[in-house]
C-alpha cells in the first residue's frame, strides 16, 4: 500500500465527524471512543513511517 496517496485531511475530518457525532452520547463513552479514534488515527499516521517492504496491517 503506498501510504503517500492516503488523503490525511479527509481521514482527519472522518475521525471529528465521528467524534463530534459521539459527543451527544453519555459522557464516559464519548471520552472513550474518543480516545479510540485518536489512536487510530495516531496508527494510521505512524504507518507511513514504515518502510514499503513492511508487511501490511489489515
Amino acid at each position: 500500500m503506498d501510504h503517500s496517496t492516503i488523503d490525511w485531511d479527509r481521514a482527519k475530518v472522518s475521525h471529528e465527524k465521528t467524534a463530534n457525532a459521539l459527543a451527544a452520547t453519555p459522557t464516559g463513552l464519548a471520552a472513550a471512543t474518543d480516545r479510540l479514534h485518536m489512536l487510530t488515527y495516531g496508527c494510521e499516521r505512524l504507518l507511513t513511517l514504515l518502510p514499503d517492504h513492511a508487511p501490511h496491517v489489515p
